[in-house]
């Protein structure tokens, strides 16, 4: 094979491996400012809380290190520029043609991507800008958004010292505050993490086509061994990102899931203290009435026998409300594993090896 290079092709496309670093931190910064949800929330969120924090530890982990190697990329691309420079033609290719060959590059999804796209820019410019995904995460309103959020109703939930005393009377304890405190949490921050990882996704995509582009425009400029190895690599590198926009928009889902089924099921839960209310209220009149009418007898036994009725009723409104909270438990519980699954699948990602892979191997330490 005759060598064949343009060294300043080599430094443009350092330079553009070293903008898709900056992209990655961005990244990072984006999901620093508005990624993380706070842990002081109830039961059911901090059931989510831990594969949340995994989740974006696994996602910072992993967009450090595509900066790291993309950093090395721009490292090793400029040091092969040099060398190229610096040595005899001839030395410089006898030395390529002991090198081994490289394995031949087959089809991805991501080339099947880069291909589809038209009108592609100059050699070595950016096709795509991805820092354009990194706006401030918003949620919905209507519907099924947070607009008129009953997790904060749940919240500033006041009942009257009469109220209380006679819900205590009947269960023993408050259940206003058992149900309440097993839903509380920033849930619509859980929300807006998810809008986070779809941004990272869309970004983490842009990342891996103007890397593609800049390979395709490197092959074209540097013919040999040492220049097949690093195209080679480099395309393998944007497989690598583009493998993330799948992971991260299920992250996207499964945030979003859970801060709906908490919404949903906080609707729920009003409604049945809001009818517990209303019977604590009758339940209470009712007995106030049998006390004062005890002289009677009559008017108490029919007093305190509608009042039965309705704390039978407050038992049962009780038990759909905690069916309610079981219910979204359970779908909290499916999406920490899903979480996990797709933690494991970041995690699980090709790790591209920075010092052999970026570095000529003329100049390699």
């Amino acid at each position: 094979m005759t060598l064949r290079v343009d060294p300043g092709s080599l430094t443009r496309y350092g330079g553009q491996v070293f903008r898709a670093a900056g992209d990655a931190r961005a990244g990072n910064d984006h999901l620093a400012k508005y990624g993380h949800a706070d842990d002081s929330g109830g039961w059911l969120f901090n059931q989510l809380f831990d594969a949340h924090q995994r989740a974006v530890t696994a996602v910072e982990g992993v967009l450090d290190r595509i900066a790291t190697v993309a950093e090395a990329g721009q490292t090793g691309l400029d040091q092969a520029a040099r060398y190229y420079q610096s040595t005899d033609a001839t030395a410089a290719a006898s030395f390529d043609a002991t090198l081994p060959l490289s394995p031949c590059l087959t089809g991805s999804t991501l080339e099947a991507k880069v291909d589809g796209l038209a009108c592609p820019p100059p050699p070595f410019a950016d096709w795509r800008h991805p820092r354009d995904h990194l706006e401030e995460p918003d949620v919905p309103e209507e519907p099924g958004g947070f607009a008129s959020n009953p997790l904060a109703f749940l919240e500033t939930l006041s009942v009257s010292g009469m109220l209380m005393y006679a819900l205590k009377e009947v269960f023993g304890f408050d259940p206003i505050e058992a149900l309440v405190s097993q839903l509380l949490g920033d849930w619509e921050k859980l929300y807006e993490c998810g809008v986070v990882m779809h941004n990272l996704a869309e970004l983490c995509g842009d990342i891996a086509v103007n890397v593609d582009q800049g390979a395709r425009d490197l092959d074209s400029v540097w013919n040999g061994n040492a220049g097949d190895a690093a195209v080679l690599y480099f395309k393998r590198f944007a497989d690598s990102i583009d493998g993330l926009t799948g992971p991260l928009g299920k992250l996207r889902d499964y945030h979003q899931q859970a801060a709906q089924a908490a919404w949903q099921a906080a609707e729920g839960v009003k409604a049945w203290i809001s009818a517990l209310i209303d019977e604590a209220i009758v339940a209470a009149a009712l007995m106030a009435a049998g006390s004062a009418l005890i002289e009677t007898g009559v008017g108490t036994l029919v007093c305190y026998g509608g009042a039965a009725l309705v704390i039978a009723a407050m038992y049962e409104d009780y038990e759909a409300a905690m069916k309610v909270i079981h219910a979204c438990y359970n779908t909290i519980l499916l999406l920490v594993g899903l979480v996990g699954d797709v933690i494991s699948q970041i995690e699980g990602l090709p790790r591209m090896d920075v010092v052999t892979g970026t570095y000529h191997p003329a100049v390699a330490k």
